[in-house]
């Protein structure tokens, strides 16, 4: 289990995800029993405006349109690092759990966009487009015909 406060967040955040994890722990113990497979979907990006919001001219002037659209990949991947440790630890102690990350698809470089190849891959600051889920969509069936 992991001690420590993480950057960016309060100090109590510690313990109320070390209360989820005892949790999901106590969750996923029946479907281990049953040897059902349970797949994770790890956090995509959360970006700091709504891309819908900021994606035409005439508002991104708007005071919500924080990051133009972009944000450092190093700052994204701190504002999860928790969870998705959460997560794999999980995974380690149950073989049945598994953990998928769209977010090296999503951003496969230092500066993560809310857009590819002109297309929104974000409906607002973290829901997929149907593009976007179009996008990942390759990576996740491989991941499903992997846990089977």
């Amino acid at each position: 289990m992991h001690s420590g406060t993480h950057a960016g967040y309060r100090p109590e955040i510690d313990g109320l995800r070390a209360a989820a994890m005892d949790d999901a722990q106590k969750r996923l113990k029946p479907f281990a029993d049953n040897q059902l497979k349970v797949i994770f979907t790890a956090p995509t990006p959360v970006f700091m405006a709504p891309p819908f919001r900021c994606s035409d001219w005439f508002n991104q002037a708007n005071p919500i349109c924080i990051g133009r659209n972009q944000q450092p990949r190093a700052d994204l991947e701190a504002l999860r690092k928790p969870i998705v440790d959460n997560m794999r630890q999980l995974g380690e102690l149950f073989p049945n759990v598994h953990v998928w990350d769209a977010f090296p698809v999503l951003c496969p470089s230092e500066v993560c966009l809310t857009q590819k190849d002109g297309r929104p891959l974000f409906l607002d600051g973290d829901h997929l487009s149907a593009y976007g889920n179009s996008v990942v969509y390759p990576a996740f069936k491989k991941a499903i015909l992997e846990a089977r």
